[in-house]
């Protein structure tokens, strides 16, 4: 499940899936690299662009608020 933009105040969660392959030589499986999202990351590069554009306009608690980020650290 990665997490995108959200869709008026709805939350968007995208369910993805990789295509899997063996290689050929090592006999290792591997899935196919996406151009949207980055190995381990559970949300959208997109969401990610966002959410730093929010915390450069705004403060943090403000964007917290919103509910992309927490305060937390």
């Amino acid at each position: 499940m990665i997490k995108d933009l959200p869709f008026g105040e709805k939350e968007v969660f995208l369910e993805v899936n990789h295509r899997q392959f063996k290689c050929e030589q090592s006999k290792k499986p591997f899935s196919e690299d996406l151009d949207f999202v980055k190995k381990k990351i559970t949300f959208t590069n997109r969401l990610a662009h966002k959410t730093i554009q929010e915390v450069l306009e705004n403060d943090i608690h403000s964007v917290a608020a919103k509910g992309i980020v927490t305060k937390d650290i």
